[in-house]
């Protein structure tokens, strides 16, 4: 994740890991890190629109408010679009969170 909530994410925010989104379109379903902990839901993907279904999450105890922002943020996505090699999550046309591929 390279920003959230419009502002970047700067390494002295993150917890144990830099949160990640991993989607596997066969079983529909999304899973990653939120920073410290790990988290599964439901995902459908129809054209742009995206809908994340209840998350099921770890429950590790952790520093800062990150994780909570950021899987917030991922609960109220409904689109998305890809552009320059970047995946932007977005609730209506307000950007929640903008991610992009590790190299």
């Amino acid at each position: 994740m390279i920003e959230l909530d419009g502002k970047k994410v700067n390494d002295a925010e993150l917890q144990n890991e830099r949160p990640r989104l991993e989607f596997n379109s066969v079983e529909k379903r999304v899973a990653g890190g939120a920073g410290c902990n790990q988290f599964s839901s439901a995902c459908t993907i129809a054209g742009s629109t995206m809908k994340i279904g209840v998350m099921a999450a770890t429950r590790m105890a952790c520093p800062g408010d990150l994780e909570d922002r950021f899987l917030k943020a991922l609960g109220a996505i409904n689109e998305f679009k890809i552009e320059n090699l970047s995946l932007y999550l977005k609730e209506g046309n307000t950007t929640k969170m903008m991610l992009r591929r590790p190299d």
